[in-house]
């Protein structure tokens, strides 16, 4: 009976109820007449049927073998859901029981070997400090179910508990790989952070769904952006460019000119005017040279011509030095009048007719072109066409940007410009009532003494030395008295500097106040050839004449170019020593022996009127001061008693 009774419990026999009687069960497959015994469970299917060939045993022909198609089971088994199969070997105690994605679905599910009716489950998934819950899911047979969804990469516990303690199973453990977001999003700057969220990796943007290396991005973006930038800068400069190019800005409209128009001047290119601006009386004057182009454009203009008009074919002549066994030209040509002025010409080249003779210059064998000039050549050779005369509109504007920053009490005050609207270029200057120290100079009705004398140097070295201090220095460049303006308190100031639309045009300087190493072409104009002017100028001051006057000018600038010979304008005999001392500094040869204005200036601090005072004067000035005391002794005694008179004298 007690046989019978085990082999009905597992499923070999049964009893017929109709008849009472008990008969074997045949089983269409070996693997369902498979009963484990008490607490053991059957493996799956896949393993039954592979288990003795797993274990290495071999099983004869015509011979079903099992090989442990039981195992012991726990109260509890756990497993986990694969595709090919609902059930797999159960998960043991800490070991790995699933591999996944971050955020991959990973489904488990277990079995309650005791059968129990009245328990509760729960599931725990511990990952680092985070502990989530899972649902669990009954699909009968004493069968639960339930799904995760690890996060965070590494190793995750997998903990299940039964009416709030842990089976014998548990825990298990979960590994969570990363989350191959290049794959998925098929982009290689995308990489998975701790929780499973695609991003991009360092040094990279995310832009349009994709993710966007700098290198490749910052280009794409930060060139139209530089670009942009560079056009609104541009933009903005120019606005304020124009702002403040509106201080100095003049409107023709605002010049008030007499009728005719009064002369005050004669500059190299054209007439200096006199006229109205605000209330003010300014000067007026040409800073480009007549547009030629079209010759009668220029005709009717106001400011007339210049002394470059001033050409006389029998005295103004140009010369070009050639080596003799070479074609190059000299790189420097004169250019005389009468008056001694002449032009300096850079690469210039003979044409018309010419005289040509041959000759020796200090040593060198050269060829000597002689040949006249005419006013056509002189302007058209320099000024070819609209390109040339707009480059000089424009470097004026440039200049005029710097020269209306210029404010010093001994240079003149540059009050603005008239500049475009169809209107001829003209620079607004401050009007000097007594002209230039040239006219000065050479008024005889003046008497110049030293108490007048010594300012109007100090004036002139003060401005000089302002402008040198300057990095790049503001040259001259055309040092002269012409170039000195005086008010109408015999205050001194510097004029005509800074201009290089003179130097465009050829006119680099007056050639009998320039020093040697310009006239030679080895140096152009510096700190240094203004201090030889200056030296040059102290002997128009004491001569009140033009130097080497009455000479003839081709003569003198060779001789002053040659070593050998040093010509150099006379000591006047009225010039005091002190500064005959500076006039023989400031023109020596040697460039880098010449003071500079700061040098000159400080010299000039040390004297008195008398040491500057010139000498023939100064026995007239004695003896008109005599005559003055005894004049007011005279006047003294005639108005008061002797002993009142006395005591005012002394």
């Amino acid at each position: 009976m007690e046989l019978r009774n085990m082999q009905s419990d597992i499923g070999f026999i049964s009893r017929d109820d109709n008849t009472g009687n008990y008969k074997c069960i045949r089983p269409s497959r070996t693997y369902d007449a498979i009963v484990c015994p008490p607490g053991h469970i059957k493996q799956n299917e896949d393993t039954v049927v592979n288990g003795c060939s797993l274990a290495g045993l071999r099983c004869d022909a015509n011979f079903q073998c099992l090989c442990r198609p039981c195992v012991k089971a726990f109260d509890v088994d756990v497993f986990r859901k694969s595709e090919s199969s609902d059930r797999t070997a159960p998960c043991k105690k800490m070991d790995i029981c699933a591999t996944k994605e971050q955020l991959s679905l990973v489904s488990f599910f277990f079995v309650d070997n005791l059968k129990r009716d009245n328990v509760r489950f729960d599931v725990r998934f511990v990952e680092r400090d985070k502990t989530d819950y899972a649902d669990i899911t009954y699909i009968g047979d004493f069968t639960y179910e339930f799904t995760i969804e690890p996060r965070e990469r590494g190793i995750s516990i997998l903990e299940i508990l039964a009416d709030g303690e842990q089976i014998s199973q548990s825990p298990l453990r979960v590994e969570t790989a990363s989350r191959n977001c290049q794959e998925e999003y098929n982009d290689g700057w995308r990489i998975a952070d701790l929780e499973g969220n695609c991003i991009c990796v360092t040094g990279s943007l995310y832009i349009g769904g994709s993710c966007v290396r700098y290198s490749a991005f910052l280009p794409s973006i930060l060139v139209p952006l530089l670009v942009i930038f560079m056009i609104a800068g541009f933009f903005f400069i120019e606005y304020k460019r124009k702002k403040h190019d509106s201080i100095w800005r003049v409107n023709q409209s605002d010049l008030e000119f007499d009728d005719p128009p009064a002369v005050i001047g004669r500059g190299t290119l054209g007439l200096v005017l006199l006229a109205g601006y605000r209330g003010t009386t300014v000067a007026v004057k040409r800073v480009i040279p007549p547009k030629l182009i079209n010759n009668t454009e220029n005709k009717n203009s106001e400011l007339g011509s210049g002394d470059m008009d001033e050409l006389d074919d029998g005295h103004r002549v140009s010369y070009y030095m050639e080596p003799k066994d070479s074609d190059r030209t000299s790189t420097s040509s004169f250019d005389f009048s009468r008056s001694g002025k002449f032009s300096a010409f850079a690469n210039g080249k003979a044409s018309g007719r010419a005289s040509v003779s041959m000759g020796s210059l200090y040593g060198q064998n050269v060829v000597m072109k002689k040949f006249p000039i005419m006013k056509k050549f002189l302007v058209l050779n320099k000024i070819r066409g609209k390109d040339e005369y707009s480059k000089l509109k424009s470097d004026f504007i440039t200049e005029m940007r710097q020269l209306s920053k210029l404010r010093h009490p001994c240079i003149t005050t540059v009050m603005g410009a008239v500049i475009g609207g169809g209107k001829e270029p003209k620079l607004i200057m401050e009007h000097m009532q007594l002209g230039s120290l040239h006219d000065l100079l050479h008024n005889d009705s003046m008497a110049i003494e030293g108490e007048v004398l010594l300012p109007i140097l100090k004036d002139i070295v003060k401005g000089l030395r302002f402008l040198h201090s300057f990095n790049p220095p503001v040259i001259h460049g055309d040092l002269k008295a012409r170039n000195i303006l005086v008010d109408s308190k015999l205050r001194a100031k510097v004029a005509d500097f800074g201009l290089s639309q003179k130097k465009r045009v050829g006119v680099t300087g007056t050639p009998l106040w320039m020093a040697p190493e310009l006239l030679l072409g080895k140096s152009t104009n510096s700190i240094t050839s203004d201090c030889f002017s200056f030296g040059i100028m102290l002997y128009e001051i004491y001569s009140r004449k033009e130097p080497y006057e009455g000479e003839d000018p081709q003569l003198v600038l060779q001789q002053v170019c040659n070593p050998g010979i040093n010509k150099r304008p006379p000591i006047p005999p009225t010039c005091p020593a002190k500064i005959s001392e500076i006039m023989i500094e400031c023109v020596h040869t040697d460039p880098a022996r010449r003071p500079s204005f700061g040098d000159i200036d400080d010299e000039l601090k040390r004297l008195n009127v008398d040491s500057v005072e010139p000498g023939l004067n100064v026995i007239s000035m004695q003896i008109s001061k005599q005559s003055r005391l005894c004049k007011n002794e005279t006047l003294l005694l005639e108005v008061f008693p002797k002993r009142i008179a006395d005591a005012l004298k002394e």
